[in-house]
């Protein structure tokens, strides 16, 4: 487990901060009940910041990969129809070199 850095560790709880390194240290049977609480309390406020940063970095990830989807498709789209293009032109080039030809050669 990787140990809290100071600056997340409640301030409720009864640890100076030069001690806080590693707070699990911490005997459960010496803090009071209000202190618990308290400190229960702002472990929930980190935990839910924490939840809310990693919906916020989901929703920004997903935001991301479908714009990058939606691009694509677009390139997609985009060269299918440059592709369909060049497609009736290369026909109608060669059925009119076609035409030239027959023309030539029957008049």
């Amino acid at each position: 487990m990787l140990p809290l850095l100071s600056s997340k560790v409640p301030k409720s709880f009864p640890i100076s901060l030069d001690g806080r390194n590693d707070f699990f240290c911490m005997d459960p049977k010496s803090l009071s009940i209000e202190q618990l609480n308290e400190y229960k309390r702002e472990i929930l406020q980190l935990i839910n910041i924490e939840e809310n940063n990693l919906e916020r970095i989901q929703n920004d990830s997903n935001a991301r990969i479908n714009t990058y989807i939606e691009g694509i498709n677009e390139e997609i789209t985009y060269e299918k129809k440059l592709t369909d293009e060049f497609k009736k032109e290369s026909i109608a080039r060669i059925e009119a070199y076609q035409a030239g030809i027959q023309y030539a050669n029957y008049g």
